[in-house]
């Protein structure tokens, strides 16, 4: 499902101003935020202004509906840090695939469940740091800068797998190695069963059913 602010998205779907403000106003309503598409440092600082709003306006329970292949790592380390900032609960229902970074924002929210044609990629840290190898003599203490960076974030990666689902540093390094090499998905079962998430929703709709259907 398209982010309904992507301007390509509202026009392959024919969608008017009009239409998008409804769906907006509605979702904003019903405290409801989508983060969806690849995770950058643009999308995810909307998706946390839409949040701050909405903690703002009451503390009660945000629903983040969320389809992703991944991201920036650092940015979405980053909107971990500022859910962690709300009062209100974020939950988090997972709508279409949720892969790499995706899978760990999963993990941050208080409720974590899954559309039932839901999967979901684990994989290692993928660093896209450019390399500047100016002076060889230094060279040594620029990878242990790197290196340390690295495993700060892979350190809090496991702490955040192994509180959200009770696994082992083992049996997590075999997941993250079983997608990295297979590229394999686990199902929305799978996911239930590995304590990747909580529940599997089945009666759950985007909008409420219009006056004039239910009276027929």
């Amino acid at each position: 499902m398209p982010d309904i602010s992507d301007e390509e998205a509202r026009e392959n779907a024919f969608l008017s101003n009009k239409e998008i403000a409804g769906m907006k106003g509605y979702l904003h309503a019903s405290r409801r935020v989508f983060v969806s598409g690849t995770l950058t440092e643009k999308s995810l600082k909307r998706a946390t202004l839409e949040l701050i709003k909405l903690d703002f306006e009451k503390t009660e329970p945000i629903l983040m509906l969320l389809e992703s292949a991944g991201g920036d790592v650092v940015a979405t380390q980053q909107f971990y840090d500022a859910i962690s900032l709300m009062n209100s609960p974020v939950d988090v229902l997972a709508i279409g695939d949720c892969c790499s970074m995706a899978a760990d924002l999963v993990q941050v929210c208080r409720r974590r469940m899954l559309m039932p044609g839901v999967r979901m990629l684990l994989h290692y840290i993928r660093a896209s740091q450019p390399w500047i190898a100016d002076d060889p003599a230094r060279l040594e203490v620029d990878l242990n800068y790197f290196r340390q960076s690295m495993s700060e974030i892979r350190e809090s990666r496991f702490a955040l797998y192994e509180k959200r689902t009770n696994l082992s540093r083992e049996r997590l390094e075999e997941l993250f190695r079983h997608g990295e090499v297979h590229k394999a998905y686990f199902s929305a079962k799978q996911a239930i069963e590995l304590g990747l998430a909580d529940e599997i929703v089945t009666d759950f709709k985007l909008f409420p059913r219009k006056v004039a259907e239910e009276k027929k």
